[in-house]
């Protein structure tokens, strides 16, 4: 289905956006903000690289973070291309437009909830 600009109340992706390029992430968020309705919520549940790599500080061991960095890789698509922290995208999101930016308790059973998930929200502006 095709949806049309300020038509959409809320958005949630989880662990997706980071499946897109450097270069293509940027026109995702664009559009998203562009679906959004005034005071429309989106929420990203993507890896943290900080967490991932504290997780490395405390452990030394790179082969127990390999799916958190590139995903399960099981399927053509199934590979992580970027990653993200808050600080980041906060900025991100900040250049697109969007405000209110914060992180929320996740909510649905969902990878959300894997101990390296950054779970981030933004609205776009009345």
């Amino acid at each position: 289905k095709r949806y049309e600009p300020n038509s959409v109340s809320e958005i949630y992706c989880a662990h997706a956006l980071d499946h897109f390029s450097r270069w293509g992430y940027p026109h995702v968020l664009a559009r998203w903000f562009e679906l959004l309705v005034p005071d429309g919520r989106l929420r990203i549940s993507t890896p943290d690289f900080w967490c991932i790599s504290d997780k490395y500080q405390e452990t030394s061991n790179v082969r127990e973070l390999i799916g958190a960095l590139y995903a399960a890789q099981d399927y053509e698509s199934n590979c992580r291309k970027f990653i993200f922290d808050f600080g980041m995208l906060v900025d991100d999101l900040s250049i697109i437009g969007f405000v209110r930016i914060s992180l929320f308790e996740p909510f649905a059973e969902d990878c959300s909830k894997a101990w390296f998930s950054l779970n981030v929200q933004a609205f776009k502006p009345e």
